[in-house]
């Protein structure tokens, strides 16, 4: 049986979207991008990373006993490992991260009337409508 697990490994942060991408059996760029738009649109993307920061157990670590204060301040010690770990490609991502953020809240900001699309119900709409097609997409290769 498939689990949901934190694959720290090919972690950024946490491992939480490495582990959702393999559960879901799709690319890690693709759940990122996902949670960085659920961040863009409404905020909630941050909240459920680190919840399920915590909530969920490391894979090939035995599952611990501890509580969720424990768990809570063991995700405060990965997040300093992680942000004192050298590594070019996140830098990149986070970079281009930030730049897309800048440039969708400064879009967003201008109120031109034609980039009206750029409502947080349109985004989301269009996410949604992209990852079922990708989903079943996939699902029809059989991959």
């Amino acid at each position: 049986m498939n689990r949901l697990y934190r694959i720290r490994k090919e972690a950024m942060l946490g491992g939480v979207c490495a582990g959702l991408a393999e559960y879901l059996n799709i690319d890690v760029t693709i759940v990122r991008l996902f949670f960085l738009l659920f961040t863009l649109t409404g905020g909630m993307g941050v909240g459920i990373y680190l919840l399920l920061w915590i909530l969920l157990p490391v894979k090939d670590e035995p599952d611990s006993q501890a509580d969720f204060g424990d768990r809570a301040r063991r995700m405060g010690e990965e997040f300093g490992e992680a942000m004192r770990r050298s590594d070019t490609n996140r830098t990149r991502l986070v970079g281009i991260a930030l730049l897309l953020v800048g440039v969708y809240f400064l879009l967003q900001s201008l109120n031109i009337p034609w980039l009206h699309f750029l409502r947080g119900e349109v985004v989301w709409a269009g996410l949604l409508i992209v990852a079922g097609v990708a989903l079943l997409t996939r699902s029809l290769r059989g991959s």
